[in-house]
């Protein structure tokens, strides 16, 4: 039976073209603000450890402007990381994250990423 653990964490997405473009100061207090906010929703959402697991992104965006659902791998990339950091993950190689899905919603006056964790139990 497969297990899903849900977090969400509500904060302006970060694109690959801003991730580019950034200087890497400013990058690395980017990547730990989305670090902490992913570790703090883990603890928010009683988020349990997984061996193997699949992971499910939504970004959720305010309107329906023109965006590139792989334009926002960076806020992936940061997310995985924190789950690494908040212990839900040993490691993000593929041994352990065997699938991303990563897919776009509108949802008016709302920026921010809602992951789901599927794992067998």
């Amino acid at each position: 039976m497969q297990k899903v653990q849900r977090f969400e964490i509500w904060q302006k997405l970060f694109s690959l073209n801003e991730y580019r473009n950034e200087h890497f100061h400013k990058l690395n207090a980017i990547k730990r603000e989305w670090a902490n906010a992913t570790k703090l929703a883990c603890i928010w959402n009683k988020i349990e450890p997984v061996d193997k697991c699949q992971l499910s992104f939504v970004f959720v965006v305010p309107d329906r402007k023109r965006r590139d659902v792989d334009n926002y791998a960076a806020t992936v990339k940061m997310v995985i990381d924190g789950l690494v950091a908040a212990e839900v993950l040993l490691d993000d190689s593929f041994q352990y994250v065997q699938k991303i899905e990563m897919e776009i919603q509108v949802k008016p006056k709302a920026f921010g990423i809602v992951c789901e964790i599927k794992s067998d139990e």
